[in-house]
């Protein structure tokens, strides 16, 4: 491939531009941090870095279709929860939906992590929360949350309460669940579930994270490339996706299987994971695909 060094020479001339461009977008985020709470401060960072890196991605031409100049400055939420059944249920349903929110709700048509789509472009993984549920007196070690009980909370729990955009006037707002907002909530997504049978219990670690599409992902690519397995996991690779959950019997299975599929698939849209970190294989799997960012400073 035969590049225009020309064009490639004129787009670096104004990375400082950008840089400094970013710099000052973010400087009101960053400025008002003492206002807020950790875990609020971090999310607003992470997605003001992701929105300003998606509108300042730089078209060079020359066979060099984009450059993205702006950094994402996103970092891992590390927070424990604890409380009744329901208590945990939902703060781990915020952290999947705040997780959501932070990357653009699959409002963007390019993989977010690309630095030079031209060049690879392949998906990859954020995590986005560490969660550990304490054990308390309303839910203790002896008590869990199956994975079936957690996708129907999902289905069926509220989420938010809005008007669709240009609506006319009056419109009654509507109810969404926290499924409905993964799935529709800015564009299409879906969401895995990986636990062990023992689903969510007090004393074990989740993580919340981020999978991103393919830049380059041509049509069909879906389903050419997510294979047996996880191909019918989906009921459609253009409209609505369902929630998964893979866990007991089918995780000894074919759970290996899945969860290679599942982080290496060429999907062309971005999805969410629940994992349970505790459990020593699941752990290795995505920690061998997905960034855990402890600090800006590379931490």
């Amino acid at each position: 491939m035969k590049f225009n060094k020309k064009a490639i020479a004129a787009g670096f001339l104004v990375v400082l531009v950008i840089t400094l461009v970013s710099f000052f977008l973010l400087a009101g985020t960053i400025l008002n941090f003492n206002k807020q709470s950790e875990e609020k401060q971090k999310v607003t960072l992470c997605k003001d870095s992701v929105r300003l890196r998606a509108s300042t991605a730089l078209s060079l031409g020359g066979g060099v279709e984009e450059i993205k100049y702006s950094p994402l400055l996103c970092q891992t939420i590390d927070k424990k929860v604890s409380g009744k059944k329901e208590d945990v249920e939902k703060a781990i349903a915020d952290s999947m939906a705040t997780c959501w929110q932070m990357f653009g709700e699959g409002r963007f048509k390019k993989n977010i992590f690309d630095t030079i789509s031209s060049f690879g472009g392949d998906a990859r993984c954020f995590m986005c929360y560490t969660i550990l549920v304490d054990p308390s007196l309303k839910f203790g070690e002896k008590d869990s949350i199956r994975d079936l009980d957690f996708q129907q909370y999902l289905r069926t729990t509220t989420y938010r309460s809005y008007t669709p955009p240009n609506s006319k006037e009056n419109t009654p707002a509507q109810k969404e669940s926290y499924l409905q907002y993964l799935q529709t909530g800015g564009g299409p997504g879906y969401f895995f579930g990986f636990l062990t049978d023992q689903g969510v219990k007090p004393g074990r670690a989740y993580a919340v994270m981020y999978k991103a599409k393919r830049t380059d992902c041509g049509v069909g690519c879906t389903a050419a490339v997510l294979g047996g397995g996880l191909s019918t996991l989906l009921n459609s690779f253009t409209g609505n996706f369902v929630g998964i959950f893979v866990s007991g019997g089918a995780m000894i299975a074919g759970g290996a299987k899945l969860i290679e599929d599942a982080l290496t698939a060429e999907t062309q849209i971005d999805g969410i994971f629940l994992v349970d970190m505790t459990d020593p294989n699941l752990r290795s799997a995505f920690a061998n695909h997905c960034s855990y960012v402890s600090d800006l400073a590379g931490g």
